[in-house]
């Protein structure tokens, strides 16, 4: 299944105002914490892994948050 990855480097973090969520597979994800400056380019990077994309698909209930946690976003 298409995905991306964060680099770890996007996860930095000094407060968990800094962070947010991105989903990082086409398909039945709750996503990973990247730092807000940086989630546009992983959600076009997905929309661009995605195209065309024509397997499972599910929807997620994901709860909890992304936190800054040792100054990286976690979720």
């Amino acid at each position: 299944m298409p995905s991306v990855q964060i680099e770890m480097s996007d996860r930095s973090c000094e407060k968990d105002d800094d962070c947010t969520q991105v989903v990082t597979r086409c398909s039945c994800s709750c996503g990973e914490g990247v730092n807000k400056i940086h989630a546009h380019k992983y959600e076009q990077r997905l929309t661009k892994a995605c195209a065309g994309y024509s397997g499972k698909t599910c929807k997620v209930l994901c709860k909890g948050s992304v936190k800054c946690r040792e100054k990286v976003c976690t979720y």
